[in-house]
Formats: C-alpha cells, sequence, structure tokens
C-alpha cells in the first residue's frame, strides 16, 4: 500500500471512534445517553464499553492482539478511547502518527506528540489518552520471546535501549517505559506506516517481514535518536553502573566469573555478589546460567547445531552439565526443547 492510501485509512472514522467520540462530547444527562442508545442500538458493544469503560479488562493477554502464530501486529488506536488503566504480557510500542496524546501510568503521564514513540514493558500498568480528531497513534504490540529475541544484540551498544533491554531480561524491578524524540524522521514514519499497511493485508509472509521490520526499525532509531531518548529519571540515575555489569556478564558469558566482573568495575568480589543480587533477585551463578540457558534457546531455535555443539559454545565443560542445567531451568532436555518448537 502507498503511504497516502495508509494516511488515507487512518484518518477515516471507525465505527468504534464515532461512538467514543459523541460519548466523549456528549452532556451528562440521562437525555443525551438515552439518544445515543437509539441511534446505536442499546446491545451495541462498542457503545457499553464506551459507556462502562470498567467493562475493559484491567489486564490484556497477547492474545488480544497476537494471535497463537503471530510475533508481531500492529493496529490503530481508538480516537477519544476511554480505556482504563490496564497491563498485557507483551511489549508494546506505540507511536504517534499525528496531533498529540497522553500516554497515562499509575503515578504520572508523558505527553507525546507527532513523531514520538514510546515502548512499553508487560508490567507497565497505562494507557493512552488520544482525545482529538487527529490524534493518530499506531500501537506495536511485540510478544515477549520475539523482543528478547530479536535484540539480543542490543546490550553490546551503550544506549538508552540497552539499557531497557537488560532490566527487563534480569532485573527483578523492570525500566517501564521508554520515550524516543524521532521528531520528523520520515524514515522511521513511513516505516511504521508501512508495517500497519502490511498488518491490513495479511498473508502468509506477513510475520516474518513485521518481525524483520522491527529489528530495522529499532536500528534505525539507534542511528538517528540515540540521543533523543529518555527513560524514567530514577530509574535511570540508579542504574548506570548496574546495566553496564549486566551486559558485560551478558557478553562474557562463556568464561565469566565473579573475580572478572569485580576487576571490571573495580569493586571487591563481596560487593559485586550484592549488586547483582539486589538487582536480579538471584545469585551470580544463577544470573550466568540464565543467560547461558536463554543463548542455548537461540541456538537450539536457529541453528543445527549438535547439542555437544552449543554446549561448547556457551561455555560448559561437557553436554551433560548443560543439559541438567537447561531441564532444571525449563523443565525439559535441550532435545525435548528443540521437538517442541
Amino acid at each position: 500500500m502507498e503511504i497516502q492510501e495508509i494516511m488515507d485509512r487512518l484518518m477515516a472514522w471507525e465505527e468504534p471512534e464515532r461512538i467514543n467520540r459523541e460519548v466523549a462530547l456528549m452532556p451528562p444527562d440521562a437525555a443525551s445517553r438515552q439518544a445515543l442508545a437509539d441511534r446505536w442500538g442499546a446491545d451495541n458493544y462498542y457503545l457499553q464499553i464506551a459507556l462502562e469503560p470498567e467493562r475493559h479488562p484491567d489486564t490484556v493477554p497477547a492474545e488480544y492482539l497476537l494471535k497463537a502464530d503471530r510475533n508481531v501486529a500492529v493496529s490503530k488506536h481508538p480516537r477519544y478511547s476511554p480505556m482504563p488503566l490496564h497491563s498485557h504480557d507483551y511489549f508494546e510500542l506505540n507511536y504517534v502518527v499525528s496531533g498529540d496524546c497522553v500516554q497515562r501510568f499509575e503515578d504520572n503521564a508523558a505527553r507525546l506528540s507527532a513523531g514520538d514513540l514510546c515502548l512499553l514493558s508487560p508490567e507497565a500498568t497505562h494507557t493512552i489518552q488520544a482525545y482529538a480528531d487527529d490524534a493518530i497513534v499506531l500501537n506495536l504490540a511485540i510478544r515477549q520471546s520475539t523482543f528478547l529475541k530479536q535484540f539480543s544484540s542490543l546490550p553490546r551498544r551503550d544506549s538508552a535501549i540497552s539499557h531497557f533491554f537488560m532490566d527487563n531480561l534480569y532485573a527483578r524491578k523492570k525500566l517501564r517505559y521508554l520515550l524516543v524524540h524521532t521528531g520528523d524522521d520520515a524514515t522511521i514514519r513511513n516505516l511504521i506506516l508501512q508495517m500497519y499497511g502490511e498488518n491490513l493485508t495479511w498473508d502468509d509472509y506477513t510475520d516474518d517481514l513485521l518481525t524483520a521490520s522491527m529489528s530495522i526499525l529499532f536500528s534505525l532509531v539507534l542511528r538517528n535518536c540515540g540521543d533523543r531518548m529518555e527513560v524514567p529519571s530514577l530509574r535511570r540515575s540508579q542504574s548506570e553502573i548496574t546495566d553496564a555489569m549486566l551486559a558485560y556478564i551478558h557478553s562474557h558469558y562463556m568464561d565469566i566469573t565473579l573475580q572478572k566482573v569485580a576487576d571490571e568495575f573495580h569493586f571487591s568480589r563481596q560487593y559485586c555478589s550484592r549488586l547483582i543480587s539486589d538487582l536480579t533477585g538471584c545469585s551470580f551463578t544463577e544470573l550466568v546460567t540464565r543467560v547461558r540457558i536463554g543463548q542455548g534457546e537461540e541456538l537450539l531455535t536457529s541453528t543445527f547445531l549438535s547439542i555437544e555443539e552449543i554446549s561448547a559454545r556457551l561455555g560448559y565443560a561437557n553436554p551433560e552439565t548443560f543439559i541438567r542445567a537447561f531441564q532444571r531451568v525449563r523443565g525439559m532436555t535441550p532435545s525435548q526443547y528443540r521437538k517442541a518448537l
């Protein structure tokens, strides 16, 4: 689809938006409410949700937007939607195509303008308030496993996205969101619009194309907007060292030791151990095992390497140790995991 055709589709008023707008602008009296019921039908689902937004679930499962065989989905956020605070079990990326909106959380809010992008973790309780005719926002839902797999290389780069990735992969208290001000970057804007257009014309290749496009999108954001990213200020000020430490462990998992970490960051072994435990809720040894098993899952999924070869790549002394560790963490052997894919 051409960009102008996609924009025409986005600007067109869909039934839920028309209902939401009427409810938002109607006088708060019984007669106006009855007139809406007469016009749209008292049992109209969208009208019932607009009048009673508390009916909306406060936890949204991935299946709400992502079918079982999909990794990425792109949808338009309905204008004037009264959606209450909620959370979900997938990563969400909200991009403002035009106008303004408010990204609201339990304890604060951020005003977003055209070109702004907000990346939300699965644990972020939030809602979007897009109460204007020109407030066009696109929602990109990304399955957790897909996000972690696609962006596993990001910790090797010192960026706000890499810190967001590391916290959501290993930390007990996750970074809830990341803001990126892309401004008038036409390349990023057109890529996201094309992803929406691809979602409208779904076929056997769409999911692969959207997943690949997500990787390109984040590379573009890193290259073009690296100095225009914001993370929650309190969490950011507390995590410079610990994020760098997690990234170092993630990149050197094959032969990492607690002493190497201590030497790299000029801390004592005891202090390093306590930092890791406070941040992740597990010991250094347990953390390294989590990293290795995560990398092992990627190799089992994306390669035809034997269990012995994967074990060696992960830094295990022998395959038996890898198999025992994998079974302890995942509840199945590496071979069983591979067959279940």
